[in-house]
């Protein structure tokens, strides 16, 4: 998903973007936490997971907080 959404992320407009970022990020987190759960894992796993879950949750709040540009920047 990481290669699609830096092409997604050039080629949609705004709002197709924001909404991308959105799902992509959702669905990622929950993969990554669901692979948690079950087998002992790995420390390194584990910590590497846990940086991935905030990067995609910080991901997610930031595409939610997102805002119009503004008129003057769009020329």
């Amino acid at each position: 998903t990481s290669i699609a959404m830096i092409i997604l992320s050039r080629v949609l407009k705004r709002g197709a973007n924001r909404w991308a970022n959105i799902a992509t990020g959702i669905f990622n987190t929950g993969f990554v936490a669901w692979s948690l759960i079950g087998q002992a894992s790995m420390p390194f796993y584990v910590f590497f997971a846990v940086v991935e879950i905030a990067c995609t949750l910080l991901i997610v709040w930031l595409a939610i907080r997102w805002k119009p540009a503004l008129e003057s920047a769009v020329r």
